[in-house]
């Protein structure tokens, strides 16, 4: 496979991975649409999850493969910046984070199959102790994640020729997504308030990625770092 058609591959995991992930996130029991409960509620969402265990284990498969694919869309956006100075290291140190975060997203939505299938397996009294050491990584990882989206929004300002405003916005918008996420994990009594503004951050990365993918489509080349 030669460069541009690599860097093609990026840009449509770019605009489909972060829109498919947030989509059936959205749709996941639980959450926002389908008996939602909030974060700190264990036994809710254990409810919402075993009691629609099958379209549980779909939407879980299906967020993790547009996290993943995501993944990937960044990394060719970081190899076209490569030897760039700056623009390199920074970007370079946010995918590393985004990576890393990102796996345990994924690794979450692996646990989400464990406790669907509770009920079947005679776990129902530790499907609570699973979701809650679920929610310990979702949150380190959100955090992980978040700084690593400040890191590259910072480093993609530095992309020589391109438009600032919208990297800077994403490193600020981080930046709020990280200081949720602490606060949240600090037990002020406010994870699920912090987890709310957290989620709706979620909603510039995808838009970001979109843009970034869309960018690369029609340059043919490396990332326009809009």
């Amino acid at each position: 496979m030669n460069t541009l058609s690599l860097n093609k591959l990026g840009a449509i995991c770019l605009i489909a991975g972060p829109l498919v992930a947030w989509v059936f996130f959205i749709l996941q029991p639980g959450g926002l649409l389908i008996d939602p409960a909030e974060l700190s509620d264990a036994k809710g969402w254990v409810a919402a999850t075993t009691s629609n265990s099958g379209w549980t284990e779909f939407t879980s498969i299906i967020v993790a493969f547009g996290l993943m694919i995501m993944v990937f869309g960044f990394y060719t956006v970081q190899s076209s910046v490569r030897g760039s100075g700056a623009c390199d290291v920074l970007t370079r140190a946010g995918f590393s984070m985004m990576l890393l975060g990102t796996a345990g997203w994924v690794f979450a939505q692996g646990l989400n199959l464990v406790i669907a299938d509770a009920p079947t397996l005679g776990a129902m009294e530790a499907a609570e102790t699973i979701y809650m050491v679920k929610v310990g990584i979702q949150l380190i990882s959100g955090l992980a994640v978040s700084a690593g989206f400040v890191l590259f929004g910072l480093g993609m300002a530095y992309k020589e020729g391109a438009n600032k405003i919208a990297p800077l916005v994403i490193a600020a918008v981080s930046l709020v997504a990280v200081i949720c996420y602490a606060i949240g994990i600090g037990g002020s009594g406010q994870l699920d308030f912090m987890m709310r503004i957290s989620r709706g951050i979620y909603i510039f990365w995808v838009v970001w990625a979109v843009m970034l993918g869309v960018g690369m489509l029609r340059s043919g080349g490396g990332a326009s770092a809009r």
